[in-house]
C-alpha cells in the first residue's frame, strides 16, 4: 500500500472551440470532467480500488447529459439509443463489455459485473438488458437517454443522409466517448470506456469503446488506456492494444508509444486517448483540435483541459 494514486478521465475528442461549440457547452464539459475526477478521487483517497474509482468517474459522465454516454447519448437512425461500454483490469487482464444496450441506465456497471462474475467478456443487445435485470442493475425507458440537443443532431444528420460522430463538422466536431483510467494505492490499473456511438448510426453498429484492444486496454506490463474518436479508425489500427504492445514489447515509454500512434499512425482529426502506467505517468494526446480531459493525482487538485492551447 502506498500514497500514490491517480484518476484520469476524458469526455471525447474533436473540434472543441467556439467555431463549433458555444462557450456555455464547453464550460459544461469542464464542469463535467471536474465532477468526474472528484468522484473518482474520492474513492481512491478513501482507500478504494481503481475499479471503484473508474466506476464512480464513468457513471458521473454517463449521468451528465452533456456527454455522449448514458443520459445524453446520441440517437441512431431508428430514433433509439444503443449504448456500449467496457472495463479491463491490468493485474490479470480480466475484462467485461456490453454493446447495443437499450435500457441499462449505466452500461459501465453491467460491464463491470460481467468482468467480475461471468465467463463471457462481451454481451450485446437485449441479452445484456436481460442480464442487467437479473442482477438488479437499474433499468430505464429508452427515452430517458434522449435530450433536445441530440434530437436536433439526429434531424441534422438525417437531412444530410449521413451518419455523424457525436457532432458533425458543420456543427461541432466532438467525437463522443467517455472514459477513465486509474491507478490505486495497491498499484492496480483499470481502464473503462462508455459511449452512445454515432448520430444516425445503423442500429447494431458497434464502435471501439467496448472492444478490448481497440477502445481500451489495461496491463501491468504497459498501461491502462481509454480511447476516443472515430470508432472504425480506432478498430482498424487496434489503437489501445498497439500502444500497450509498443511499451511492453517494443520498449517505448508511455509517452513515446502514445504519441507515435496518435500523431504518426492515425489520420489527423481522428482520435485521442488517455493512459496511465504503474509509475503514475499520465498522457492525454489527441490529433483533433481538442479533447475534453482531466487528471487528478494524490494530494493534488483537478486539472481540466479542453483545447490544445490549455495543454
Amino acid at each position: 500500500m502506498n500514497d500514490h494514486y491517480a484518476i484520469v478521465v476524458h469526455g471525447g475528442a474533436g473540434a472543441l472551440d467556439s467555431a463549433f461549440v458555444d462557450e456555455q457547452r464547453i464550460e459544461g464539459m469542464r464542469e463535467g470532467i471536474r465532477a468526474a475526477l472528484t468522484a473518482g478521487e474520492r474513492e481512491l483517497k478513501a482507500g478504494g480500488s481503481a475499479v471503484d474509482a473508474v466506476l464512480a468517474s464513468v457513471t458521473s459522465l454517463e449521468d451528465n447529459p452533456i456527454f455522449n454516454a448514458g443520459r445524453g447519448s446520441v440517437l441512431a437512425a431508428d430514433r433509439r439509443h444503443y449504448l456500449d461500454a467496457g472495463i479491463m483490469r491490468g493485474s490479470d487482464l480480466a475484462c467485461g463489455a456490453v454493446a447495443s444496450l437499450s435500457t441499462v441506465k449505466n452500461p459501465i456497471l453491467l460491464a463491470n459485473e460481467i468482468m467480475r462474475s461471468r465467463k463471457e467478456i462481451l454481451i450485446a443487445g437485449e441479452h445484456g438488458d436481460l442480464i442487467a435485470r437479473e442482477l438488479g442493475i437499474e433499468l430505464v425507458d429508452n427515452s430517458y437517454f434522449t435530450t433536445d440537443y441530440r434530437l436536433k443532431r439526429l434531424e441534422h444528420a438525417l437531412q444530410r443522409g449521413e451518419m455523424e460522430l457525436d457532432h458533425g463538422n458543420t456543427f461541432d466536431e466532438k467525437k463522443g466517448t467517455v472514459g477513465a483510467v486509474a491507478l490505486d494505492r495497491k498499484g492496480e490499473l483499470i481502464s473503462a470506456s462508455s459511449t452512445g456511438g454515432m448520430t444516425a448510426k445503423h442500429p447494431g453498429r458497434i464502435g471501439d469503446s467496448s472492444l478490448v484492444g481497440a477502445g481500451l486496454y489495461a496491463s501491468h506490463s504497459s498501461a491502462a488506456i481509454s480511447c476516443t474518436g472515430v470508432g472504425e479508425i480506432i478498430l482498424r489500427h487496434n489503437l489501445a492494444g498497439r500502444v500497450s504492445s509498443l511499451i511492453s514489447d517494443g520498449g517505448r515509454s508511455l509517452q513515446e508509444a502514445s504519441d507515435y500512434m496518435i500523431h504518426e499512425i492515425l489520420p489527423k482529426g481522428s482520435a485521442g486517448l488517455i493512459a496511465i502506467d504503474r509509475f503514475g505517468n499520465v498522457v492525454m494526446p489527441f490529433n483533433s483540435k481538442g479533447m475534453a480531459r482531466g487528471m487528478l493525482k494524490a494530494g493534488g487538485t483537478p486539472q481540466v483541459f479542453i483545447g490544445r492551447e490549455e495543454s
